[in-house]
């Protein structure tokens, strides 16, 4: 069962290459818009890289509607709540 509690900070967006690099057509990734990496829309190497990259440190939702990706993160947080926002920051991440 999915928790009630609402993801916060979450950033919702489509991918720039239709989820090749991506994994998906939407993205949803614990971070405030303004923190993410402008490389996640970049070039095909840029943006290759920054999915590659982020994925080591925080967990990506995934889906093919802007829902399913927002679940698909809420899913990764509850079952490793390690890699919630408000942890990897108050740590200093």
């Amino acid at each position: 069962m999915i928790n009630e509690k609402p993801i916060y900070p979450v950033t919702i967006f489509t991918a720039r290459y239709q989820g090749i690099y991506e994994g998906g057509q939407w993205i949803a990734l614990n971070e405030h818009v303004e923190d993410i990496d402008r490389d996640a829309q970049g070039d095909d190497i840029a943006c290759m890289e920054f999915f590659l990259e982020y994925e080591q440190t925080a967990p990506i939702g995934r889906g093919w509607t802007p829902l399913r990706a927002y679940l698909d993160l809420k899913i990764k947080l509850e079952t490793n709540p390690e890699l919630d926002w408000f942890e990897r920051n108050d740590r200093g991440w």
